[in-house]
């Protein structure tokens, strides 16, 4: 098994956006500054949606190109761009990595994007076909597991859709267990369907903890092959479209984990911890007030 794992630190973006208060701007950026201090090279950091619908995304063009001004060449921000209009912005930022959303619930889709699956899939289309040359595009697949309305995935439709995705111009598919309710067993079919279309260095994964199941999963996606792995540092998250859906794995306990494991994830767990205290105290004295 590949002993070098990519972490994708969530917790700017995914990790903030269902937190009751918006934090101050300056406390965002030093959280930012933490986590690159810490070692973390893939940032989440901001989503261009309807500010009355994610407030906590509201500074997200203020944000981002302050934190890539005053962060090192090799940190890579990446902004969620849910359509052309956001992807504009995510330009005007200087933002050269987007994550785009789609998701194989069509109840979800309609919760979060207003649309179905198959105008989401042309949407996202849309939206790779404008991007920059050289934009590292990545795809959220939401409850490719199970879904809050509907229960389990079903393994044909979800190779069917997969079908969709495999045509689509993106660099990398997240598998995303967005209400945490995922099992090793599903872990091990989704990507297996998944790799029959996709290039398995391609696949990403993204487990929320809401079952105290997220780690079990990560070691089952790992032993069949995937080395890109979300998280959110303090183990902050969820989804103010999914009922139930509690915090993303931590970052601390995905780092742990792979150390255990004699893997490199290249971030220094005490620094990452700081940057854990920092936001959790930051979030405490905000909701205080």
């Amino acid at each position: 098994m590949n002993k070098e794992i990519k972490i994708f630190e969530v917790g700017p973006r995914d990790g903030l956006q269902n937190e009751y208060k918006s934090l101050d701007l300056e406390v965002k950026l030093y959280f930012i500054k933490l986590l690159i201090e810490a070692g973390c090279k893939d940032i989440e950091a901001g989503a261009f949606v309807r500010e009355d619908l994610v407030p906590q995304m509201a500074d997200s063009d203020k944000l981002i190109p302050l934190a890539i001004l005053n962060s090192p060449e090799y940190v890579r921000f990446h902004a969620l761009v849910p359509n052309t209009y956001a992807l504009q912005k995510a330009k005007e930022c200087g933002v050269s990595n987007i994550g785009l959303l789609t998701s194989v619930c069509n109840t979800f889709c309609k919760r979060n994007l207003n649309t179905d699956f198959q105008t989401s899939i042309e949407r996202v289309k849309k939206i790779t076909k404008e991007a920059p040359e050289g934009t590292f595009k990545r795809l959220y697949i939401s409850m490719a597991f199970h879904s809050s309305w509907s229960g389990r995935i079903d393994d044909e439709i979800f190779l069917e859709k997969s079908q969709y995705l495999s045509e689509l111009d993106v660099d990398e598919f997240v598998l995303s267990d967005t209400n945490g309710q995922a099992t090793p067993e599903d872990v091990i079919e989704k990507i297996n369907s998944l790799k029959s279309l996709i290039p398995i260095e391609k696949i990403a994964c993204h487990f929320h903890d809401t079952f105290d199941m997220a780690l079990k999963n990560i070691e089952q996606a790992w032993k069949d092959g995937i080395t890109t792995f979300d998280s959110s540092c303090g183990g902050l998250g969820g989804c103010p479209f999914t009922p139930g859906a509690t915090g993303n794995v931590a970052t601390d306990k995905v780092v742990q984990f792979f150390k255990d494991q004699n893997c490199e994830t290249g971030i220094d767990l005490d620094k990452l911890k700081e940057a854990s205290s920092f936001i959790n105290a930051s979030l405490q004295m905000a909701n205080s007030h």
